[in-house]
């Protein structure tokens, strides 16, 4: 009995007499399976290789333990050194679509064209400028989701704090129409800070804090008919502001969602498929369990289908708030001479006069000059959309307007420069402590999966640092380069020296996304095609090849590999769970900020009513366009 065990498991190793024959009519294609095969016939005494004959292989015999192999079954296996694998089996590659490829289809099929889904549902929005520019766009979005994630997680997870903030800001009221208005407000400041900063801070400053807060606070002790009216106007303008952009978003979060969760349900089904064909293929899929991850948080983020539509809509709201602004400074000083009955609105034809006669004309020559002085979008008006990871720092609009509206009073005229300033200090100065824990947080995430994949790929015969895990280390540091990089920028120091200090280190951020994009996309290659399959990678620094199939890792009887394997599956799912049970109550809370809580309120309605104001309705030709 005891010899039919041992002459069983010689069989399942390839390494023993008398299968050969029928190992090699199953899959004669396979490279490595046929130097098994030759390596028998230079043990036998019937074959010499290369001049490797019975007496010179025992040279490349591998005395030393199989790591993972049960002691007791060590003398019954054949391996190799790497050295001898490349004389005697020739350093051959063992491509996937020559030897199996059946397998290499069940790849692709198990990872590949999920992640390729995934990729796919990215959110991507194209800008302005041209083709050329909304590609080259699109390409570093890429390269800093899938190049750092660790970096586009953070600035995913602190907007979320971000968003969470806003609703705690917005608060509770029995006043239902100022709570609207300040859930509006709040929503319409989250989404805002979404967009990069336009050069005159203070001008954009000024009208985002004149629009969002006027209509919530009026601090004038006894407020006059056009003060009341300019209250109306802004209040109208916020309500349409925060329902189009409450549409924008609701129309793709929650199909995005459901993706989502079909992904992982497909995502579990794989790994179990996985444990029935390669343990290379668990690694592959537990190293990537951060990218639904990334897509799921950024729906969390915000997800509108045109941020080019919601910049243009932020565009002709402020231009109408500084309309109204000057309209109200005009009546409070009585200036009869340039006063209007109704602000100066936007309209296609008055912003395409603002926009080209600022270049050339004297503001002193314009129509309302001093109102055109701040309709170019470079100068007040944010302009690219940077949310979701797209770009990758510390963006704190929101946070640096609580906390300036917390400590002052916006809308009062002689404390709204206060607010401004102070809103400037906060966004130049450090990122507070939430945004150090979301980094913290992210890098955590990241390398938890990458270090789970790293357990698999390391303990799996041959038992060591391979190329596969190799590959993996090398893919974690090129992704936390940049993620150090922005730490270090964020709490550099400021100034002269923190501008060049930061220009370094965005120089050195993009250099290392330039190669960790390559080399994740080359691990997904490895993991389909069996580039490292080879004599090098297979021993790696433990110098020796086993050609033992990967039925028999599987069993217990001979391998600990499925301990570690299971152990590292489990783990590495754990954070997706957690971020699933921590998301959800998440996004539901949040509805309070996207939800419409009530109708737009007009002047001949109920809420324009209950005002002692002059003027009519808020010109409203700004959204139709």
């Amino acid at each position: 009995m005891q010899h039919h065990r041992q002459f069983l498991c010689r069989c399942i190793i390839a390494t023993a007499l008398p299968i050969n024959h029928v190992l090699v009519h199953a899959k004669p294609e396979s490279a490595f399976l046929t130097c098994s095969v030759r390596l028998n016939g230079i043990l036998n005494g019937t074959l010499t290789h290369n001049g490797i004959d019975k007496e010179t292989v025992q040279q490349y015999i591998y005395h030393g333990p199989i790591g993972r192999m049960k002691q007791s079954h060590r003398e019954e296996s054949i391996a190799i050194t790497t050295e001898g694998c490349k004389a005697i089996c020739d350093d051959p590659i063992d491509w996937y679509w020559a030897s199996d490829p059946t397998f290499m289809l069940g790849i692709i099929s198990t990872w590949v064209l999920p992640v390729i889904s995934l990729l796919a549902a990215l959110p991507y929005d194209a800008g302005t400028g041209g083709w050329h520019k909304n590609v080259k766009r699109t390409v570093l979005a890429l390269f800093n989701w899938l190049g750092s994630p660790q970096t586009a997680l953070t600035a995913t997870f602190f907007n979320i704090h971000q968003m969470r903030e806003c609703l705690r800001a917005a608060g509770v009221s029995d006043d239902r129409e100022i709570w609207g208005l300040k859930t509006d407000a709040y929503y319409v400041l989250c989404c805002t800070g979404q967009f990069e900063l336009p050069t005159d801070k203070d001008c954009f400053l000024e009208a985002l804090t004149y629009g969002l807060f006027k209509p919530i606070h009026d601090l004038a002790k006894i407020p006059a008919k056009h003060n009341n009216t300019a209250k109306r106007w802004t209040a109208d303008l916020l309500r349409v502001m925060a329902r189009q952009m409450r549409r924008s978003r609701r129309l793709g979060v929650w199909a995005t969602s459901a993706s989502i969760f079909l992904f992982f349900v497909a995502y579990a089904v794989s790994v179990v498929l996985a444990f029935l064909t390669t343990t290379h293929s668990i690694a592959f899929g537990t190293l990537i369990s951060w990218f639904p991850l990334l897509l799921f948080f950024s729906i969390l983020d915000r997800n509108p289908n045109s941020a080019e539509r919601t910049r243009k809509l932020i565009y002709r709201w402020m231009w109408n708030v500084r309309a109204i602004k000057k309209w109200e400074e005009d009546q409070d000083t009585n200036r009869t001479a340039i006063n209007r009955e109704t602000p100066y609105w936007w309209s296609p034809s008055r912003e395409l006069t603002a926009t080209s006669s600022t270049k050339t004309t004297p503001k002193a020559n314009l129509p309302d000059g001093s109102h055109h002085k701040c309709t170019r979008s470079d100068r007040c008006v944010p302009t690219l959309f940077i949310g979701q990871g797209r770009r990758v720092g510390y963006h704190g609009l929101a946070h640096s307007v609580i906390a300036s509206v917390s400590s002052s009073r916006p809308n009062d005229p002689e404390q709204l420069a206060e607010t401004i300033a102070q809103t400037k200090t906060d966004l130049l100065s450090k990122p507070p402590g939430a945004w150090i824990w979301c980094s913290l947080g992210a890098l955590v995430l990241v390398w938890w999966e990458i270090s789970m994949a790293l357990v698999i790929s390391y303990n799996i015969p041959t038992v060591g640092i391979g190329c596969r895990s190799g590959l993996f280390i090398i893919f974690g540091i090129l992704s936390t380069v940049p993620w150090f990089a922005h730490m270090f920028d964020c709490l550099g120091p400021r100034g002269k020296a923190g501008r060049f200090f930061s220009r370094v280190l965005n120089w050195v951020s993009n250099v290392f996304l330039a190669f960790s994009v390559p080399c994740l996309a080359f691990i997904t290659f490895a993991a389909f095609s069996g580039v490292l399959k080879n004599c090098t990678c297979s021993g790696g620094f433990s110098r020796y090849v086993d050609f033992t199939p990967p039925e028999l890792y599987r069993n217990p009887e001979y391998f600990d590999v499925m301990v570690w394997m299971v152990a590292a599956v489990v783990t590495a799912a754990f954070p997706v769970a957690l971020s699933f049970f921590v998301a959800l109550p998440v996004l539901v809370s949040l509805r309070a900020l996207w939800k419409d809580l009530e109708p737009i309120a007009s002047a001949d309605g109920e809420n324009g009513a209950t005002l002692q104001d002059v003027g009519g309705k808020v010109d409203m030709d700004w959204v139709a366009h």
